[in-house]
C-alpha cells in the first residue's frame, strides 16, 4: 500500500466529513502523493499491519517506509499544514 509517496487515511465509517477532508487533501498535494483510503471496520488486516488504534488516521509513506502519522480529526488546513511539512522532509532526503 505504500508505494511512492502515499497518503494512507483509514477511518471508521460513516465519517463523511473526514472522508471528504482527505479528499481535499490528496488533491491539493497531487502529484506529490497518493491517498488511500480504507474502512478500519472493513480493512482490518490494514489497519492492525500499521498499528492504528484511532480513527481517523493518516499516514505519510514512501517507498513503502512510514515518514509520519497524525491521528483524530482536523481542518483542511491544517492536514496541509503537517502533511507538507512532512513532504518537505522527505523531499530534502
Amino acid at each position: 500500500v505504500c508505494g511512492r509517496l502515499s497518503m494512507l487515511g483509514l477511518m471508521a465509517w460513516p465519517l463523511a466529513d473526514d472522508g471528504a477532508v482527505l479528499e481535499q487533501a490528496a488533491s491539493s498535494l497531487e502529484p506529490k502523493a497518493d491517498l488511500a483510503k480504507f474502512d478500519t471496520g472493513q480493512a482490518q488486516e490494514i489497519a492492525g499491519g500499521y498499528g492504528i488504534g484511532s480513527s481517523p488516521a493518516v499516514i505519510l509513506c514512501s517507498s513503502g517506509r512510514e515518514f509520519d502519522r497524525t491521528a483524530g480529526a482536523m481542518e483542511l488546513s491544517r492536514l496541509l499544514m503537517w502533511a507538507r511539512s512532512v513532504v518537505a522532509k522527505i523531499s530534502s532526503n
